[in-house]
């Protein structure tokens, strides 16, 4: 159950425990303002690279499919050729 509740909810149970450790040193207020400018910087980091990876996910697309062109002309891809 453990192992599902970290694949489903992520880290979120250890960012919490973070976060309220960070919150009992330092206070509330600002652990949620730095909990938010870290959203901001993520976001715009992401925002930054989002080309390139438009790009390689651009390929990725192509390349699949060519390869599913190639198996249907080869009578491969369409079940009913069989």
């Amino acid at each position: 159950m453990a192992v599902y509740a970290v694949m489903f909810m992520g880290m979120t149970p250890l960012g919490s425990l973070g976060a309220g450790w960070i919150a009992k040193r330092i206070g509330v207020p600002t652990t949620v303002g730095i909990g938010g400018a870290v959203c901001v910087l993520a976001g715009l980091g992401f925002g930054l690279r989002l080309p390139s990876l438009r790009a390689g996910a651009r390929e990725l697309i192509r390349g699949a499919a060519a390869a599913s062109n190639e198996l249907a002309q080869a009578g491969e891809g369409d079940p009913t050729a069989r």
